[in-house]
C-alpha cells in the first residue's frame, strides 16, 4: 500500500522487504561466484585464489545504496535497531568499495545482517531475542570492519618503497677573471684611496 494517506510505517516495511530481497539476491550471487572461483582455483595447478570476493563495483554500490536507504527510513521512523545494523552494513561496504573487492566471507556476514533486519521489520522474533541478535550482528560487523582496515594498512606497509634518485653534491667551479679586469679593479681601488687621502688633507686644512 503506497497510495496517498498510506501509513508511513507500512510503506517502509514494504519497501524495506523489497530492498532486502534485492540485497540477498546480490549476496547469494557473490557467494555462488566465490565458491565457484575457489573450486576452480583448487583444481588448477599452480594458481591460487587472491582471497578477495568477486563482487564488482556495481554490486557493492547496489548493496550500499539499499542499506543507506533503509537506514535513513529507520532513522526517520525511530527504529534504532534497524538503523544500527544497516549502519554497520554501510561501514563494511564502504571499505569493500574503497578496496575494490568484497573481502572473502563478508557476504555470509551480510546475509546474516539482512536476515536480522528482516526479522526486525516483520516482527518475526521475540523482543529479547531481537535485542540480543542485533547486538551480536552489530558487534561482528564492527569486528570485520576493524579487520578489513588492518588488512588494508598491512598491504600498504608491505609495498616496496620507491627508490629516490641519488642526489650528488654540487661541485664548486673555480671563478676565472681575466687579467685586464683585475688590473682595472686595482686601479679603481688606488683612485679611491687617493681620493680619501685628498679629502682627509682638505678637512685638516679647514680645521686649522
Amino acid at each position: 500500500m503506497t497510495g496517498a494517506g498510506a501509513d508511513p510505517a507500512e510503506i517502509f516495511v514494504d519497501e524495506t522487504i523489497e530492498r532486502l530481497d534485492e540485497m540477498d539476491a546480490v549476496l547469494l550471487a557473490i557467494e555462488s561466484a566465490s565458491s565457484g572461483h575457489q573450486s576452480a582455483g583448487h583444481q588448477s595447478s599452480g594458481h591460487q585464489s587472491s582471497g578477495h570476493g568477486r563482487a564488482d563495483a556495481e554490486a557493492i554500490d547496489t548493496l550500499f545504496r539499499h542499506a543507506h536507504t533503509i537506514k535513513g527510513g529507520a532513522a526517520m521512523l525511530g527504529m534504532p535497531r534497524i538503523e544500527a545494523v544497516t549502519h554497520g552494513i554501510e561501514d563494511v561496504l564502504a571499505l569493500a568499495r574503497d578496496g575494490g573487492a568484497m573481502p572473502a566471507g563478508l557476504e555470509t556476514l551480510l546475509l546474516r545482517a539482512t536476515a536480522t533486519v528482516r526479522q526486525q521489520v516483520t516482527g518475526e522474533v521475540a523482543e529479547a531475542d531481537a535485542e540480543a541478535e542485533v547486538e551480536a550482528v552489530v558487534a561482528e560487523l564492527a569486528d570485520r570492519q576493524s579487520w578489513i582496515q588492518a588488512a588494508g594498512e598491512q598491504r600498504q606497509d608491505s609495498q616496496p618503497a620507491v627508490a629516490r634518485p641519488e642526489q650528488r653534491p654540487r661541485q664548486s667551479r673555480p671563478l676565472r677573471v681575466s687579467a685586464e679586469k683585475i688590473d682595472s679593479l686595482l686601479n679603481l681601488v688606488g683612485e679611491v684611496v687617493q681620493d680619501r687621502r685628498a679629502l682627509a688633507h682638505a678637512l685638516g686644512d679647514l680645521a686649522a
